[in-house]
C-alpha cells in the first residue's frame, strides 16, 4: 500500500499496518537485544556473527536516533524560539492601531503536541489608543497555541491548529458615534499592493479553540446597551479548515448581566449555551442545529439560519421555551431566583416564543414578535407564610417588517395579589417612533412591611411602607407637544406613605413619611416631600413637564424644584456599599455620580448645614441647574473652617463618565490654612508647607480638573491659578527650612513668621509653581520662587538679604568659611546669599550660592581699601592745610610786619614831611 493515498478507511488500514511494522520491529530488536547478551562466537556461524553485528549496528544506530529526536524535542524550541517571538510580535503590531505586548519570555515546547509545536504567552495585552485612550481591548493571562513545526522551521505560513485563552478580560466598546475599539486595523495606504504584501505570514488550520475563566463586557453606547459576562468558559471544535462543517460549541456564564437604556433585564444570570452550527463557507450559511440555552432555569431553543452571502444579513430564527412551568420563567427575576429557589412552590403555566425574520444591513431590520403569557401562576416559599398568587400576564410585541414604528406593544393583562391584595396593570402603545400613542393604566395597592412574607429579603433588610397607584393615561404625544393637553387624558396619581427602607450595603435608613405625585396632561407635580436618610433631612416641591416625551426618547425631562435641609450628610448619600469604616480611619470612599442626559432640573437649594467629605458647611445657598450631563453652580456661598466660600461659578460634567470634570471659580475669604491642608488633596499634593502654616488668608482662585472615580481629583490633570492675601503667616517645623536654617547656622530662620504677603501659584501637570514673591522676616529681606511637583520633589530659590547686626558669631563664621574669607562686618552692613533647596520635601538639599558670599566680601575689602586711603588722603590733606596754614601765618606775620614796617616807615616820611613844611613856612614868617 503506497504511503501517499490514504483517506478514510484506508487511512486507519494504513496505521493498522504502520502500528504492525513499528511492532515487529521492536519485537525482533527486543529478542535480538536479548540474544546479544549471551552471544558467543565460537558456537555460530559466519552468517550468523554478521546478522550479529548488523543487528548490534541497528541497535546502537536506534538509540543515536532516539538521543537526537530527543535532543532535538528539547533544542527545537529553544532555536526557533526568537524566530517565533519576533514573528508574533511583528504580526501582532503590524498595522494596528493600539499597542500589543506580552511577558518576554515565551514558552516553546514540542512533547506537548509532538510532532507540533506549542507556543505559550503570559500576560498578553492589546490596550488602544484615541479616541479609546485607555480601554485595554483585551488582557489574556495565558495564551496558548499549537503550531505546525515544520511551517516554522521552514519560514513560510505559519499553520495554526489550536488556540486556548485563560484568565482573559475582554472590554468591548462602541462609542455613541458608532466607532468601535475592536476596529484596531489602521487602513492601508500603499499605492500598489503585490500578492506577498496580501498574503498574511499566519495561516489558520484551526481545529479546536477554548476560552476559560474569563470576562468579557460590552459596552454600546450608541445603542445604550451593557452585556456583561462573569466567569465565562467557551469552547468550540471542528474542521475548520472544511468549506462546510460542523461546529460545536459550549458555552458556559456564570454571572450574565444585559443592560438597556439603564434597565437590567438580565442580572447575575446563571447561563448554559449547548449549540451545533452547521457552517457552509462557500454560501456564508449558518444554520442551527442542537441547540439549548439555560438561563437559571428558564430553557429555550433556537431553529432557522443566518445567511450572510454579501454585507446583507438574511435570517429566520424561531425560539420557543421547552419546559413551560411558571416557576421556569420566574428563575429569571433576580429577587426570586435566590438559594432557596429549588424549594420554591409554585403553580401556574407559561409560554414563550417568538421569531426573527428579515434583512439585516445599514438600513433595515428584521421582523419580529414576541410573545409571552401566564395563566394560573403563584409561587411561595417554604420558609414564608404568604403566596404571591393570580398572576396572569398577557404581553406580545409584534413588529412585522422590522419597521419600529410599526411596533405594536400590546400588554393586554398583567395581574397579581400579593395574599389578597389585587394589583393590576394594562398598557398598549402604538407608533412608537412618529406618534407614540399610549393607553395605560395603573391600580392597586401594596403593603411594603408584608414583602418579606412573600420574598426572602437579604439578611439586614428593612422595607415598610405603603405604595397606592391610581394612574390612566390615553392619546397621542403630538397632542401634548402641541400643547393641546384637552386632548390628552392623564389623571390619578401616586402615593408613598410611612415608607422606610434599610440594607446592608445601604450606610443609613431611609424615611419618607409622605410623598405624592399627581399626574396631569401636562404635569406631575410632586407635593410636598419630606424625607430622612440617617441624620439627614430633605424636604422638596415643584413638578416635571414633558415625562412622555422624555419616555418614549424624544424630549427632555425638565422640572422647577426647591430643595431645603436642615442637615444634609452628602458623604452617605455617595458612599459605595463597600464602605468599611475602622476605628483608626473614618474617612468614607465616595463614588463619582454619573448625571443622566436629556434632564434638565432648576434647583433652588438651602442648607442649614452640609457634610461633604471632610468639610462641614454652614448657611448654605446656591442654584443648581441640571441639563445635558452637567451641573452647573451659580451664587453659592458657605461658611466654613471660620471663613467664606463663594462659587461665582462652577460645573461637574459626567459627559464622559470615566472621567468627569470640574471647573470652579472660587472666592475665599478668611480660609484657616490648616484646615485647607487637612481638608483638600490638592493642597496636601502641591502645598505641604500648608500643613505646618498657622494663620489664614483670602483667595480667588480658578481651577479645571478631571475627577477619579472615587470623586477625587486627577491630580495630574489639575489646572490652577490664584491669588492669596496673607495678613500674618507663621510657620514652624517645616523640614526644608529648617535645614536652610542649619546650613546658613541661624536658628532663628527655623521659625518664619511673615506679615502682609500676596503669594500668587500656578498648577500645571503636576507641577506647582510659586510666582516670585517678596517679603520680610524681621530686617530679612527675602525673595523666593520654584517649583515642587507631584512626586514631592522641589527647585527654590531664595534670596536673603541679612542684616549684619543679625548675624551670629557662628553665622558668620560659616559663612567666611563658605566664602575663604573673613568677614569684619559692621552694624549697619548687610550680606546677601543665595539658597537653593532641591531634594523631596521629606529629604531636602541645601546649596548656599558662594560666587554671592564672594560678591559681598570683594565688596567689603573694596570698601575697607577706600576707607584707608580715605583716610590717608585726609591725612595728607589736613597735613598738607596746617602747612600751608603755618606758611600762610608766616607770611601773613611777614607781611604784616613788612606793613608795619611800611606804615612806620610811612608815617615818619610823613612826619619829617610835615616837619620839613612847618620849617619852610617858618622860614618864611622869620
Amino acid at each position: 500500500m503506497s504511503f501517499f493515498r490514504y483517506r478514510g478507511e484506508e487511512r486507519q488500514l494504513w496505521r493498522n499496518d504502520l502500528s504492525s511494522i513499528i511492532g515487529t520491529f521492536f519485537y525482533e530488536m527486543y529478542v535480538q537485544v536479548k540474544s546479544c547478551t549471551n552471544f558467543d562466537y565460537n558456537k555460530r556461524s559466519s552468517i550468523q556473527i554478521i546478522q550479529h553485528h548488523m543487528w548490534k549496528k541497528i541497535i546502537i544506530g536506534f538509540v543515536i536516533f532516539i538521543f537526537l529526536l530527543l535532543a532535538a524535542a528539547i533544542s527545537l524550541p529553544f532555536i526557533y524560539k526568537g524566530k517565533i517571538m519576533e514573528l508574533v510580535k511583528k504580526e501582532a503590531n503590524k498595522n494596528l492601531n493600539a499597542t500589543v505586548n506580552f511577558d518576554n519570555h515565551i514558552k516553546l515546547s514540542i512533547l506537548r503536541s509532538f510532532p507540533n509545536l506549542t507556543l505559550e504567552i503570559k500576560n498578553l495585552t492589546v490596550i488602544n489608543k484615541e479616541p479609546f485612550k485607555g480601554d485595554t481591548l483585551a488582557f489574556i493571562k495565558n495564551f496558548k497555541t499549537t503550531l505546525d513545526i515544520m511551517s516554522v522551521i521552514k519560514g513560510e505560513k505559519i499553520k495554526i491548529y489550536a488556540i486556548n485563552i485563560n484568565e482573559s478580560k475582554i472590554y468591548l466598546h462602541i462609542l455613541a458615534d458608532g466607532k468601535a475599539n475592536w476596529d484596531i486595523a489602521l487602513p492601508d495606504t500603499s499605492p500598489v499592493k503585490t500578492p506577498a504584501d496580501t498574503i498574511s505570514t499566519f495561516k489558520m488550520n484551526l481545529k479546536k479553540y477554548a476560552i476559560t475563566k474569563s470576562t468579557l463586557i460590552y459596552k454600546d453606547e450608541s445603542s445604550k446597551m451593557l452585556i456583561k459576562m462573569e466567569d465565562f468558559d467557551h469552547t468550540g471544535s471542528g474542521d475548520l479548515t472544511a468549506d462546510i462543517y460542523d461546529l460545536n460549541t459550549h458555552t458556559i456564564i456564570a454571572a450574565l448581566t444585559y443592560n438597556y437604556d439603564g434597565v437590567n433585564y438580565l442580572y447575575k444570570t446563571n447561563t448554559d449555551l449547548t449549540a451545533i452550527l452547521n457552517i457552509n463557507m462557500k454560501e456564508m450559511k449558518f444554520t442551527f442545529k442542537d441547540n439549548l440555552l439555560k438561563l437559571n432555569e428558564f430553557f429555550l431553543k433556537f431553529d432557522g439560519y443566518l445567511l450572510m452571502p454579501k454585507d446583507d444579513i438574511a435570517m429566520d430564527i424561531s425560539f420557543d421555551a421547552p419546559k413551560t412551568d411558571f416557576k421556569n420563567l420566574i428563575s429569571l427575576i433576580p429577587a426570586v431566583y435566590s438559594k432557596d429557589f429549588k424549594d420554591l412552590k409554585t403553580m401556574g403555566k407559561m409560554a414563550f416564543n417568538g421569531k426573527v425574520k428579515g434583512i439585516y444591513n445599514s438600513h433595515s431590520m428584521p421582523g419580529f414578535n414576541v410573545n409571552i403569557q401566564v395563566s394560573n401562576g403563584m409561587f411561595q416559599y417554604p420558609s414564608l407564610p404568604a403566596a404571591i398568587n393570580q398572576v396572569n400576564f398577557d404581553l406580545k410585541v409584534n413588529c412585522p417588517d422590522g419597521i419600529f414604528d410599526h411596533t405594536i406593544i400590546d400588554m393586554k393583562q398583567m395581574h397579581f395579589a400579593l395574599d389578597k391584595e389585587p394589583f393590576d396593570a394594562r398598557l398598549l402603545v402604538k407608533t412608537p417612533v412618529s406618534d407614540p400613542y399610549i393607553d395605560a393604566a395603573v391600580k392597586g395597592k401594596i403593603d411594603l412591611g408584608q414583602v418579606k412574607n412573600f420574598i426572602p429579603l437579604e439578611k439586614g433588610t428593612n422595607l415598610a411602607g405603603i405604595l397606592n397607584a391610581n394612574i390612566a393615561m390615553k392619546g397621542n404625544l403630538s397632542t401634548i407637544e402641541k400643547q393641546k393637553y384637552e386632548q390628552f387624558d392623564a389623571t390619578g396619581n401616586l402615593t408613598f406613605t410611612n415608607l422606610t427602607y434599610s440594607a446592608p450595603d445601604l450606610l443609613q435608613q431611609i424615611n419618607v413619611p409622605e410623598m405624592r405625585l399627581d399626574f396631569s396632561p401636562k404635569l406631575v407635580t410632586l407635593q410636598n416631600m419630606k424625607a430622612t436618610i440617617g441624620q439627614s433631612d430633605i424636604s422638596a416641591r415643584g413638578n416635571l413637564s414633558n415625562f412622555l416625551a422624555y419616555f418614549f426618547g424624544k424630549g427632555t425631562l425638565k422640572g422647577e424644584i426647591n430643595i431645603n435641609s436642615g442637615f444634609l450628610d452628602m458623604n452617605s448619600l455617595l458612599s459605595s456599599s463597600s464602605t468599611t469604616q475602622t476605628t483608626t480611619d473614618t474617612s468614607v470612599s465616595i463614588t463619582a455620580p454619573i448625571l443622566p442626559a436629556n434632564i434638565e432640573f432648576n434647583m433652588n437649594s438651602t442648607f442649614n448645614r452640609l457634610l461633604y467629605d471632610k468639610i462641614d458647611a454652614k448657611n448654605v445657598q446656591c442654584r443648581l441647574i441640571l441639563k445635558d450631563k452637567i451641573l452647573t453652580i451659580s451664587n453659592l456661598s458657605m461658611n466654613v473652617f471660620g471663613g467664606s466660600i463663594q462659587i461665582v461659578n462652577g460645573s461637574y460634567s459626567s459627559v464622559n463618565p470615566d472621567k468627569p470634570k470640574v471647573i470652579f471659580n472660587i472666592a475665599l475669604k478668611n480660609f484657616d490654612i490648616a484646615q485647607a491642608f487637612t481638608t483638600f488633596m490638592a493642597v496636601k499634593q502641591f502645598a505641604p508647607i500648608a500643613k505646618f502654616a498657622k494663620g489664614s488668608f483670602d483667595a480667588r482662585l480658578e481651577f479645571t480638573t478631571d475627577m477619579l472615580k472615587n470623586l477625587k481629583p486627577d491630580l495630574m490633570s489639575l489646572f490652577s491659578v490664584g491669588n492669596l492675601k496673607i495678613e500674618r503667616i507663621t510657620i514652624e517645623g517645616f523640614k526644608p527650612v529648617q535645614k536652610m536654617a542649619e546650613a546658613l547656622k541661624m536658628d532663628k530662620f527655623k521659625t518664619l513668621t511673615m506679615q502682609n504677603i500676596s503669594p500668587s501659584y500656578e498648577i500645571r501637570e503636576g507641577v506647582f509653581k510659586l510666582k516670585p514673591i517678596n517679603f520680610k522676616v524681621d530686617q530679612s529681606e527675602f525673595n523666593v520662587e520654584g517649583t515642587n511637583n507631584l512626586d514631592k520633589t522641589m527647585n527654590y530659590l531664595l534670596k536673603i538679604k541679612i542684616p549684619a547686626k543679625e548675624l551670629s558669631s557662628q553665622a558668620t563664621s560659616a559663612i567666611s568659611q563658605m566664602s575663604n574669607n573673613k568677614l569684619n562686618l559692621n552694624l549697619g552692613d548687610f550680606i546677601t546669599m543665595h539658597v537653593k533647596i532641591t531634594g523631596s520635601i521629606d529629604n531636602p538639599k541645601i546649596e548656599t550660592s558662594l560666587n554671592e558670599i564672594k560678591e559681598t566680601v570683594k565688596e567689603q575689602v573694596k570698601g575697607k581699601v577706600n576707607e584707608e586711603l580715605n583716610k590717608q588722603k585726609t591725612q595728607i590733606e589736613n597735613k598738607a592745610n596746617e602747612e600751608l596754614n603755618k606758611q600762610k601765618q608766616l607770611l601773613e606775620q611777614k607781611a604784616k610786619q613788612e606793613m608795619e614796617q611800611q606804615r612806620k616807615k610811612a608815617e615818619e616820611e610823613a612826619k619829617r614831611k610835615i616837619q620839613e613844611e612847618a620849617k619852610k613856612k617858618l622860614k618864611k614868617l622869620f
